[in-house]
């Protein structure tokens, strides 16, 4: 059958011979032929055997595929197999063509969306086209003589079953994104595929409280109660992790245990779960036992007549007929209550004899608090949008938490990676291609729409409503299932719609989009289009109608803007972006590009992050043709504002250095306000203290008299601002005088910018020594956080919290909280405002562990804040750290020397707060090395300070360090 532009999740295995151009040098013709037929012969058998296919053998090299025509969801570790087999095969060749001539392979594996065409005698069987046929070989041509790497994404959990090297980031030229790639280097000894995932870390057993009572309810049931119990769900839903802890349980009762399992990898040997369980009984190897003929089940159960005997066997769906029937056998002739049997299964119909009772618990996927927990014991403490997001992908299945989790923990070193792996893919498209055409047809069209399917929707697409057992059909195969309420169809997973999504063909795809789009239009005619922004926006882009996706991706971000739901503004506006370069260039672009700019730096300025400003320098660039100074000062104010945001407050100055000289040099002072508010808090980030106070003193008068919300939301900010600032400097009075005033003004601006303003407010608390105060602050701080999705100013509410606590009695895990929070600001693209903070909070901590490497390890990446950014205000409070650890140390010339810089840095901020905190200090170093009386003088100074700037509670703690006589 002829194949055009079929679109396909394969696996692809390239192989090659190493060094065959001497190879064919130093051999006779005839003999390098016979080579060629050996090679050829010993590809097509060792593919063949593990499922794939030989596309096409071009000389001493071959490309194979796995995930057609049948479609496998294990492909990935199929073929990683036949490389492996491939590679020994040849090996075996070693010395038959010269003495001494060895024959290696190398090899690469990708996996991929591929379209599939009908091949010839050039291109092979079929002609491949797409980026996973061009990775693949280039993964074959970075590895070394007999290596084989294989890109990560292709195995997922299954590369456990292999023994692999370091994970390599592979930069392939001309392609945009990296590879993390493993060197496979055998196998291991993992035989299951729950034995594999054991080897990383798996996600917690939680969320399973009701189903393990169930099952310790049918353990300890007497002799009426059914011998088999049936634990059913779908892949990846927990059944293996859930069996490991009734093992575990079952033990401590007193079974004894015997385990098999069931597998569908090529075809495995019969009665492979009862060998398995015969041999753990005897103590065996079940390779190590013959065929059997005999009645092994019965063989099984007369074991139950010693200690009471627990038989689980895992992945029963692939049990043979044989295994079925000694199962009948084994419940027969077990022992009545002496027998327990525990299927684990992905159908909910066991298949036992007529007349055989079964116990059934169902695993359902993961409520919202259990994946909450496990995102949490797999991640650490995570930025509100992560976990959300994570849990919106997974859909409850403890497997997709521990990948998405796993892609979440690598984006360091693999920024470029996907959190789909191609091996989900693999295993989706398995399942799909077993649907019956029409059920396959009705989910691809659920697929175009979303996530979330509208059952009207769906039916004015199709013509006709779903019907009940085509819905119960894609159910069972753990595809679509009803939504929370009657009028919605959900994906089981996001993860498993976009695995659809990816393998529909383009053209059908748009089309699809298109008809989408136009009924959605009808409706918003009939309804209002505020409830379908999103959606007209998403189909009209996904349709490739500019016009109209540009048109409704700026509406549905003005939506999403007025709405607070800033993620979703900045998503439209950057979408509608794309579109606005494709319009010609003249007044209306520029017009679009004007508007544009600003929306999306007021959707972008209360979370900063890396990613935007790519899009505003895109902004620029095109409105620099335009002539006009008020566009090039509105595109260098906002790139200096989220610059500002992200913490690298000296590019920030230069930003607004020079919108502030266009504009004057304009004689345009519409914004000129605007633009040096935000250069004061630039020269504040930057550590310019003099400077900044003095811009804040000249320009905040003049925002009294002006309205809107957007001026509102910006003097709010810039009272916080220089009430953070006063505060660092310790004018407590001064400073809480500013929030208070910023507190009366406008409620809907005061609404937007409450996050910000209370968590300025906690670190004054900190500050202040009230640490009680503060964490309540924080945790307020973090509500409100969560609800806006801010993510800088959520971890950071998580990093006062957790400092509050641990200044409070607090212990591990609060440091680790804090620990968590530093590798989110760590993390690409993420902002970095005032997290010197963080790492002289850090510093602190690990100091008082005594533990000096982490200490210092903090205290430089405190010192690297103030290089990037001019960011000093965790600064001083590192160095009064590493000098009580030295002087614990008992190096009071180390101990002297951190203090001295701490005082320099004092005096850099002009902060008397900080300065009488170095007092305490030297205070504490001088009681240690025995000098009493310059303790005493030292604490005096600092008691007096902090009743001048009003800090009550370090004054008293101060004193009590200061006795008078």
């Amino acid at each position: 059958m002829s194949l055009v532009n079929q679109r396909h999740h394969l696996v692809l295995l390239f192989t090659d011979l190493t060094d065959s151009t001497r190879i064919t040098a130093d051999m006779e013709p005839e003999d390098y032929a016979d080579l060629l037929t050996r090679l050829r012969e010993i590809t097509n058998r060792i593919i063949a055997h593990h499922g794939g296919e030989v596309v096409r053998i071009d000389g001493d090299g071959a490309l194979c595929i796995f995930g057609y025509p049948l479609a496998h969801e294990d492909a990935g570790r199929r073929a990683t197999e036949a490389a492996l087999d491939l590679h020994a095969a040849m090996a075996e060749l070693d010395g038959l063509y010269a003495p001494g001539l060895k024959l290696r392979l190398h090899s690469g594996i990708h996996a991929g969306v591929v379209l599939l065409r009908s091949g010839d005698l050039v291109r092979g069987r079929y002609e491949m086209l797409g980026d996973a046929t061009n990775v693949a070989a280039r993964l074959c041509d970075a590895s070394s003589p007999d290596g084989l790497l294989v890109s990560a994404e292709s195995l997922g959990g299954d590369a456990n079953f292999f023994v692999t090297g370091q994970p390599q980031v592979l930069s392939l030229g001309g392609r945009r994104k990296s590879i993390q790639a493993l060197p496979v280097l055998g196998r291991s000894d993992a035989a299951t595929r729950f034995a594999a995932r054991t080897r990383q870390r798996l996600t917690p057993l939680t969320g399973r409280d009701g189903q393990r009572a169930a099952i310790d309810e049918w353990l300890d049931g007497g002799p009426d109660t059914p011998a088999t119990l049936l634990l059913h769900g779908p892949a990846g839903i927990g059944k293996s992790r859930l069996l490991a802890q009734v093992a575990s349980d079952a033990r401590a009762r007193g079974w004894r245990l015997a385990r098999g399992y069931c597998e569908a990898y090529l075809a495995a040997r019969p009665l492979q779960p009862f060998l398995q369980i015969a041999a753990e009984l005897s103590g065996g190897d079940a390779a190590d036992l013959p065929a059997v003929t005999g009645p092994i089940g019965a063989e099984v159960a007369r074991a139950a007549h010693g200690a009471p005997l627990m038989v689980m066997i895992d992945d029963w769906q692939w049990a043979d007929d044989a295994s079925r029937d000694q199962l009948a056998a084994m419940l027969a002739a077990a022992p009545a209550g002496r027998l327990r049997v525990l299927l684990a299964s992905r159908e909910g119909d066991a298949a036992l004899p007529d007349g055989v009772a079964q116990v059934r618990v169902e695993l359902p996927p993961l409520d919202e608090a259990a994946a909450h927990a496990a995102i949490g014991a797999l991640l650490g403490t995570q930025e509100p949008g992560v976990i959300a997001r994570i849990t919106e992908a997974a859909g409850g299945s403890p497997l997709l938490l521990e990948e998405l989790c796993l892609a979440q923990a690598s984006r360091a070193a693999t920024p470029s990676g996907e959190a789909r792996g191609a091996w989900f893919d693999l295993a989706v498209q398995a399942r799909f291609a077993a649907l019956p055409p029409a059920d396959a047809a009705m989910l691809r069209q659920a697929a175009i729409i979303g996530h979330i399917v509208p059952a009207w929707l769906l039916a004015a697409i199709q013509g006709e409503a779903i019907g009940a057992a085509m819905l119960d059909r894609l159910a069972e195969a753990d595809f679509l299932y009803p939504g929370e309420t009657g009028s919605t169809l959900s994906f089981k997973h996001g993860l498993t719609r976009d695995a659809v999504y990816a393998g529909i063909d383009l053209a059908l795809r748009r089309d699809l989009h298109c008809r989408v789009l136009d009924v959605l239009e009808q409706r918003a005619q009939q309804v209002g289009e505020t409830g379908l922004l999103d959606a007209l926006a998403y189909h009209g882009g996904a349709a490739g109608q500019a016009d109209k996706a540009r048109d409704y991706a700026v509406r549905a971000g003005d939506a999403a803007l007025a709405a607070g739901a800033l993620d979703r503004a900045q998503a439209h506006y950057r979408a509608a972006f794309d579109w606005v370069e494709t319009m010609p260039a003249g007044e209306p672009r520029t017009a679009l590009v004007w508007s544009l700019l600003n929306k999306f730096g007021l959707a972008s300025i209360v979370d900063p992050a890396l990613e935007q400003l790519p899009v505003l320098e895109r902004a620029a660039a095109l409105l620099a043709d335009s002539g006009d100074p008020a566009a090039q000062v509105r595109s260098a104010y906002w790139l200096g504002a989220i610059a500002y945001g992200l913490g690298l407050g000296q590019r920030s100055v230069g930003y607004l250095t020079a919108a502030r000289r266009i504009a004057i040099d304009a004689q345009d002072d519409r914004f000129i306000h605007q633009i040096e508010v935000k250069l004061a808090q630039s020269l504040m980030a930057a550590g310019s203290y003099a400077e900044a106070g003095a811009l804040f003193d000249e320009v905040l008068p003049r925002f009294d008299g002006l309205r809107g919300r957007n001026n509102q939301e910006t003097l709010i900010y810039a009272l916080c601002c220089r009430g953070f600032m006063l505060g660092d400097q310790g004018h407590m009075a001064e400073a809480e005088a500013l929030f208070a005033q910023a507190e009366t003004r406008d409620p809907a601006a005061l609404t937007t910018m409450r996050p910000s303003l209370v968590t300025q407010k906690a670190a004054l608390r900190l500050w202040q020594g009230d640490w009680a105060g503060a964490e309540a602050l924080a945790r307020e701080a973090l509500q409100d956080c969560t609800r806006t999705r801010t993510r800088y100013l959520a971890m950071m509410s998580h990093a006062l919290a957790a400092f509050a606590r641990w200044r409070s009695g607090g212990g591990d895990a609060e440091v680790a909280r804090m620990e968590d929070t530093a590798r989110w600001f760590q993390g690409h693209g993420n902002s970095r405002q005032r997290t010197s903070l963080v790492f002289g909070w850090l510093t602190e901590m690990m100091a008082a562990r005594g533990d000096a490497p982490a200490a210092r390890r903090y205290a430089a990446m405190m010192v690297q804040r103030i290089r990037e950014g001019g960011d000093r205000l965790g600064e001083a409070m590192a160095w009064r750290a590493l000098a009580r650890l030295e002087q614990r140390r008992e190096r009071p010339g180390r101990a002297d020397h951190y203090l001295h810089l701490a005082d320099a840095s004092a005096r850099h901020r002009a902060s008397p707060r900080e300065w009488a905190g170095n007092r305490l200090c030297a205070a504490r170093l001088a009681s240690a090395r025995g000098d009493a009386k310059r303790a005493a003088e030292e604490a005096r100074q600092a008691a007096e300070t902090y009743a001048t700037l009003g800090m009550e509670m370090l004054r008293q703690r101060a004193e009590a360090l200061a006795p008078t006589h």
